[in-house]
């Protein structure tokens, strides 16, 4: 079968000569012990070649097996021409070197470069240009949320300061521990947020109803929020062990931002409201 167009005289000249070996290539094979019959193949194929080599210009295969395999991986659509093709990328090659190359090929040759490292790196690139647009709104609507439920301003700076804490440690391990932020692990964030601020939440209304004994406190609202912290923290922490590298990630660190917002809510805000 042949797979590829000839279209220039090298091209040509070099599957006229190729043509011309058929009688040496059957005589190796049959020395070789190869029968007869497991030598259609080579027959076909230097046939094609030596037809390809008395044709000028673009030659398409035409054989069914052929126009299959080529069907995969070349298309038209409104007279151009779609070809997919694989690029192997140096090991020394950087996310932004890649990203460059992907913008030279789009600009220049009107193609599209594409992998999952490249979309890791583009969806990071736009989440860092627009997380303000993001974190604007978000913290305001929390703002608003918590002086709802608290009405007191130092309450409401309480859960905003141990909800920034917790983050502060979250970022703290992932440094220790040479972690990278990437697509999927970015998602713990919300988690923590979440977390967080129930776990505060819960807390200081407990406080309140308990009239801040913090036996009661902790033998009630306290041990809920630890089992559920801690069960969070299994739960995710089993993706840890998953093979997808970006799904590993995602159980680390939702994992590392379970523990401290239950310790923080539960140890930090244990003054809250007396």
């Amino acid at each position: 079968m042949i797979l590829g167009i000839i279209n220039s005289r090298g091209q040509i000249a070099a599957a006229a000569e190729l043509a011309g070996r058929l009688s040496a290539a059957r005589d190796a094979a049959l020395a070789k012990g190869f029968k007869e019959a497991s030598l259609k193949l080579t027959d076909q194929v230097f046939a094609d070649w030596k037809r390809f080599s008395g044709t000028e210009g673009v030659v398409w295969p035409d054989r069914a097996g052929a126009r299959w395999v080529f069907r995969q991986f070349v298309g038209s659509h409104d007279g151009q021409m779609l070809v997919l093709g694989r690029l192997e990328a140096s090991k020394t090659a950087t996310p932004d070197e890649l990203l460059a190359l992907s913008r030279k090929v789009g600009s220049e040759a009107d193609g599209y470069l594409f992998s999952w490292s490249l979309l890791s790196e583009s969806l990071l690139g736009l989440i860092k240009h627009d997380v303000k647009w993001v974190w604007l709104p978000t913290v305001a609507v929390l703002v608003l949320f918590l002086a709802m439920c608290f009405r007191r301003f130092a309450e409401v700076a309480l859960s905003l300061g141990a909800l920034g804490f917790s983050l502060l440690c979250m970022s703290a391990l992932m440094v220790v521990l040479d972690w990278q932020w990437n697509l999927m692990n970015v998602m713990a964030v919300p988690l923590l947020l979440g977390a967080g601020v129930d776990y505060s939440i819960h807390m200081q209304l407990a406080l309140r109803r308990h009239g801040g004994v913090l036996t009661d406190v902790r033998q009630t609202v306290g041990r809920a929020i630890l089992l559920c912290s801690v069960s969070s923290a299994s739960g995710f922490g089993t993706l840890a062990f998953a093979s997808n590298a970006g799904l590993s990630s995602l159980g680390r660190v939702c994992a590392a931002s379970s523990s401290p917002a239950w310790f923080l809510s539960s140890c930090c805000l244990s003054g809250g409201d007396r």
